[in-house]
């Protein structure tokens, strides 16, 4: 089992754990605790998704480290 923890500073490093984006390594932006919903920009794709809270973890690995 794991337990998502969401950043409580915006610009943390955060990792996608579910869904096609599952493994990516991206900044949070901003997040929604209502609706319990994150946005996140992913380092490689230089793209920006809403994920929910259960799909996104903070990050502390290497920075480097947002390969596939």
């Amino acid at each position: 089992m794991l337990e998502t923890l969401i950043p409580k500073v915006q610009g943390k490093r955060v990792m996608v754990v579910l869904g096609p984006q599952a493994g990516r390594v991206g900044h949070l932006l901003s997040w929604d605790r209502e609706q319990s919903q994150a946005v996140v920009q992913l380092r490689r794709e230089n793209r920006v998704v809403e994920l929910h809270y259960d799909a996104v973890c903070e990050y502390i690995g290497p920075t480097d480290s947002d390969e596939d």
